[in-house]
């Protein structure tokens, strides 16, 4: 979901297109998922008609607030810069470091990081850090962060450097030709169905993308596809692929920590087919903007 949101920066860097042109498709496509998946879940799962009096909080929602709310004012921050920058265009980042995102933007490695969403985002951590409980904790709060990054950044490295050998040794290209000769349907359907497999044998939308999009992407195009549109459906086919069995390191993650939380054995694939709906979902949305 943005506007933190890596499998759209992802196929947007690889379909060579504005990541906040595709970031706003995907706020009301994945919007709309939050809602279908949350209504099917609390129809489907939820049998109780109240919650166990130990659970329920002492005290009122306004009171919680009331005691808590400074602690969303970085939040609260994020929130403000992206509805100002994309719903009124008026982009506060640009007219308070405008001189400086241009000077970054030239940099070969760190161009990245002058990305508005991006910069954004690293506003609203500034502002985090002027509360004592950051600033205070700076060594184990950047230490927590780069051991639970690290795995994540180390898949993207690696992806890097193995996309810049593609294209410097002219495979992209090759693959690009000879999807020109392809029926469109087939270039659609069969990459669409193969940036899933992916997916789903491996549990990752990011391993799905870097295989499989960085040459689908360029065909796509080719074969007259909007770039836009392009990289709206490769970042939901990889989360549809991502979340489906077998393999969703998520589900994973959380049926293991369900588990330890109530003492209980989570079954893992059941928990996925489950999730289905919601997969199936990003299924069809992905395959909509290959069409439309």
């Amino acid at each position: 979901m943005p506007p933190i949101t890596q499998a759209v920066f992802l196929t947007s860097t690889m379909a060579n297109v504005d990541p906040d042109a595709v970031a706003k498709v995907a706020y009301f496509t994945v919007g709309l998922g939050v809602i279908i998946c949350s209504v099917y879940a609390a129809y489907h799962y939820v049998k109780i008609k109240s919650l166990p009096e130990d659970l329920i909080p002492k005290e009122k929602a306004r009171q919680i607030l009331a005691k808590n709310w400074y602690t969303l004012v970085p939040l609260f921050v994020l929130l403000v810069l992206v509805v100002l920058r994309t719903g009124l265009k008026i982009d506060i980042a640009t007219m308070l470091f405008g001189p400086f995102l241009s000077w970054l933007s030239g940099l070969t490695i760190l161009k990245g990081i002058s990305n508005l969403i991006v910069f954004n985002i690293i506003m609203a951590t500034v502002v985090a850090f002027c509360f004592p409980s950051v600033h205070r904790n700076v060594g184990s709060l950047f230490s927590t962060a780069m051991k639970n990054v690290f795995p994540c950044v180390s898949v993207q490295l690696s992806a890097g450097l193995m996309l810049g050998a593609f294209y410097a040794a002219g495979q992209i290209e090759a693959v690009q030709n000879f999807a020109m000769g392809l029926n469109q349907h087939v270039l659609k359907i069969g990459g669409g169905f193969s940036l899933m497999a992916v997916g789903m044998l491996t549990g990752s939308q990011t391993t799905a993308q870097n295989t499989i999009f960085s040459f689908l992407a360029p065909a796509l195009i080719s074969a007259g596809v909007d770039p836009v549109k392009t990289a709206v459906a490769g970042a939901h086919l990889a989360m549809s692929g991502q979340g489906m069995p077998p393999a969703c390191l998520t589900t994973f993650v959380v049926c293991g920590l369900v588990g330890g939380i109530l003492a209980k054995k989570v079954d893992p694939l059941k928990t996925m087919l489950y999730n289905m709906p919601m997969c199936i979902y990003f299924m069809i949305v992905g395959f909509v903007f290959l069409y439309i």
